[in-house]
C-alpha cells in the first residue's frame, strides 16, 4: 500500500531507538493538528501510530521508549493528517470509498489477521485497539489509495516520461562514479563450516539455497542477498568490504573472517566506474519515483486546500528528548 512508502523511515528509527517499558502518555484530548475545522487529538495520533507500527512493522508501539515517542509521533502526524484529508477529499468528490475494489473482502482479511495472528493479537491487546479503530484506520488507508490511484491515472505516458527523465539525468544519476557490486554472502560460525559450504558451492550447489540452509545472517531468507553497493556506501566491516569489491562478476570468495564469523561472498553482478546504467535496469525505479513525486505534490496541494495546521511540532518536544535517558544512544 502507498502509506507504507510514506512511513518507511519509521522502521529505521524504531530499530535504532530500541524498546523499554511503556510510560504514561497522558494528554489524550490535546489537539495536535487541524484540518479546516476538524481537530485531530493526541489520542487519535496514538491510535494511528499503534496500528501502523503493528501492521507494517510487527512492533508494539506501547513498548517504545517514551523519550523517543515524540519523534515517532512527529513522523506519524503528517500521515494522519493526510489520511484525514483523503477521507474529506473522497467525501467532497462523492467517491464511495467502501465501493472500491475488494474493500469488504480486504477489510475482513485485515481484521482476521489481527484476531488470529499471535503477534498482532498480542500487540492489539497491549495497545487496547478496538475493532472500530481498526476499521477506521483501514478506511483511511483506502481513501489515501483513492487519491494515489487518481494521480497514477494521470500518468498514461509514464514510460515516455521515465525515458525523458533518464536522458536528462543520465550523466549525474545513472553513470557510476565507482564500482558497484551486487553482493550476497553466507555467514557461518567457524572455518570448518565455511569450508563445508564452499565445497558444496564448488560442486555445483546453489548459493541462495545454501544461504537459506547455513547462513546465520538475517539475509539468509533472501538467499544471502545484501544488495547493490559501492565501496563508499556499503558500511561493511573492512575485511568483508575489501574481499567483496575484489571479486569480479560471478566469482565466489574463499572464507573471509570478520568479527561476525566466516563469510562466503558472492558477486552476482557488478558495474565498473564510469559505466552508464542501461535504462531497462532503472526504468521501474524512475517510474516509481515520478509517481511518488507527483503524489507528494498532490498531498501538498490538498494540505493547502484543506487548511491543514500542525500544532504538535518537533521543537515543542525537544526538552523531553534532551532530558530522556536515551540521549547518548542517539
Amino acid at each position: 500500500m502507498t502509506l507504507k512508502k510514506w512511513m518507511a523511515v519509521l522502521l529505521a528509527l524504531v530499530m535504532v531507538f530500541g524498546f523499554a517499558a511503556c510510560g504514561d502518555e497522558g494528554g489524550k484530548d490535546e489537539v495536535v493538528a487541524k484540518v479546516g475545522d476538524t481537530e485531530l487529538t493526541a489520542e487519535e495520533l496514538e491510535t494511528y501510530a499503534s496500528i501502523t507500527c503493528m501492521m507494517y512493522y510487527n512492533m508494539d508501539y506501547s513498548t517504545i521508549d517514551e523519550s523517543y515517542k515524540s519523534y515517532v509521533r512527529q513522523m506519524m502526524l503528517q500521515d494522519l493528517v493526510d489520511m484525514k484529508i483523503a477521507e474529506m477529499y473522497c467525501e467532497d468528490k462523492g467517491i464511495d470509498v467502501k465501493a472500491t475494489e475488494n474493500y469488504e473482502e480486504n477489510l475482513q482479511t485485515f481484521l482476521k489477521n489481527v484476531e488470529t495472528g499471535e503477534d498482532l493479537k498480542k500487540i492489539a491487546k497491549n495497545c487496547k485497539l478496538t475493532n472500530a479503530q481498526l476499521k477506521a484506520y483501514y478506511h483511511g488507508i483506502c481513501a489515501g489509495n483513492v487519491v494515489y490511484e487518481e494521480v497514477k491515472a494521470g500518468f498514461a505516458d509514464i514510460d515516455e516520461k521515465a525515458a525523458a527523465y533518464y536522458e536528462e539525468h543520465k550523466a549525474d544519476s545513472y553513470t557510476t562514479t565507482e564500482k558497484e557490486s551486487t553482493v550476497s554472502h553466507i555467514l557461518v560460525e567457524d572455518e570448518a563450516a565455511a569450508k563445508e559450504v564452499l565445497n558444496k558451492l564448488n560442486a555445483g550447489g546453489d548459493f541462495a539455497e545454501l544461504a537459506k540452509e547455513y547462513s546465520s545472517d538475517g539475509s539468509a531468507s533472501n538467499g544471502g542477498l545484501l544488495g547493490t553497493y559501492s565501496k563508499s556506501n556499503c558500511g561493511w566491516v573492512d575485511e568483508f568490504k575489501e574481499a567483496a569489491f575484489a571479486l569480479k562478476k560471478g566469482e565466489i570468495s574463499q572464507p573471509v573472517k570478520s568479527e561476525f564469523g566466516y563469510h562466503i561472498i558472492y558477486v552476482s553482478d557488478c558495474i565498473e566506474a564510469g559505466a552508464v546504467k542501461p535504462f531497462d535496469t532503472v526504468k521501474e525505479d524512475i517510474k516509481e519515483q515520478l509517481l511518488y513525486d507527483a503524489y507528494t505534490e498532490k498531498r501538498s496541494q490538498l494540505q493547502e486546500e484543506y487548511s491543514a495546521e500542525y500544532l504538535l511540532t518537533l521543537e515543542d518536544e525537544t526538552d523531553e528528548k534532551e532530558t530522556g535517558t536515551g540521549t547518548e544512544a542517539q
